[in-house]
């Protein structure tokens, strides 16, 4: 059994990659005007559902898309509540509500660059977790460039 700070460790490590991948995806491909990362173990077109055209719609509009978690009835709040963006993280270090970072839309912008970078100089927790402290802090991240669906 792995240790939990070993754990939380191995998390933090593995959601940086996410966000440096995509800094160095926009540095190779140029052209790119943005990127959508779908983790590995997500679902983005179930069958019969709307929602990967949905996604796209709003990409349009926004420099940061992405979703909050699904899981209805699993805090006494609702998940839908703003509450849900300030719950801890569980015991793998990562916060299972609020913000869903298994799929996101970045556009190539000098804003969401900046933001991606520095949001992996400041990962000391799983990117779930950090995305929820900036939405509920508020700041331009919140107030211009993203839409939490």
């Amino acid at each position: 059994m792995l240790d939990a700070a070993l754990t939380v460790e191995a998390t933090r490590h593995h959601k940086q990659l996410k966000y440096e991948r995509l800094l160095h995806a926009f540095r190779v491909h140029s052209g790119a005007a943005g990127a959508i990362w779908v983790d590995g173990d997500t679902w983005l077109q179930p069958a019969g559902g709307g929602d990967l055209e949905r996604f796209m719609r709003l990409t349009k509009h926004h420099d940061f898309v992405i979703g909050r978690d699904h899981q209805d009835g699993e805090n006494p709040a609702g998940i839908w509540s703003d509450l849900a963006f300030g719950y801890p993280p569980d015991e793998s270090g990562v916060c299972s509500s609020g913000v869903n970072s298994g799929v996101f839309w970045v556009r190539r912008s000098a804003f969401m660059i900046e933001w991606m970078a520095r949001l992996v100089g400041a990962m000391n927790q799983s990117d779930q977790c950090l995305i929820n402290y900036l939405i509920r802090c508020g700041g331009s991240l919140v107030s211009e460039h993203k839409l939490v669906s």
